[in-house]
């Protein structure tokens, strides 16, 4: 990343060290990660460097022309920025939409089943072939746009759970799939 390469760059500059240096970068603190990386040592990138450079120059020029405007217009001791003054826009844009949202009323149910270290939960999926609508089947407005999506309200819910309360069910078949759960990765700048 930019940052990291300045300081591997400002470190060599200050330390002038007498013996050869390289640079070692990884996304990830794993142990074939670190293998991988010492495998692939590198010069400094200066390219990285510069860039690094001209962002900070670009952040100070913007950031000292518009947070003396913020302090005259709107209060003293906010600061604007490159990045920051982007950001708060799509805050901003992400919060009308927000204040603009139409909920939409829909139930699902969801049950349990078994006793003691075998039980388990399960959702319904389906009633008469069509799927149980979620969220995803309603537009901007609250309106079902799944015509293949059972909707239901409160009264169909209720009415479904008392009809289903005394019934008798049976596991028809359990699948079992490998699933491997990565961490996410690091933040890099």
């Amino acid at each position: 990343d930019r940052e990291g390469e300045a300081i591997a760059w400002h470190l060599l500059e200050v330390l002038k060290p007498k013996v050869p240096v390289y640079r070692m970068t990884f996304g990830e603190i794993t142990k074939e990660a670190i293998h991988r990386a010492m495998d692939n040592l590198r010069d400094v990138d200066t390219a990285l460097v510069d860039a690094q450079e001209t962002r900070r120059v670009l952040d100070r020029l913007y950031g000292y022309e518009i947070s003396p405007v913020l302090w005259r217009k709107v209060a003293r001791g906010l600061s604007a920025g490159r990045v920051q003054s982007v950001v708060t826009r799509m805050v901003v844009d992400r919060e009308r939409e927000r204040m603009a949202f139409k909920a939409a009323s829909y139930w699902d149910l969801t049950g349990q089943f078994g006793a003691g270290s075998g039980s388990f939960k399960a959702k319904l999926a389906s009633v008469d072939g069509a799927k149980v609508a979620s969220g995803r089947d309603f537009n901007d407005d609250g309106v079902l746009t799944s015509r293949n999506a059972a909707h239901l309200n409160e009264e169909l819910a209720t009415s479904l759970a008392a009809g289903l309360q005394d019934a008798d069910f049976r596991v028809r078949s359990v699948d079992t799939k490998p699933y491997t759960r990565r961490p996410a990765a690091p933040f890099t700048t």
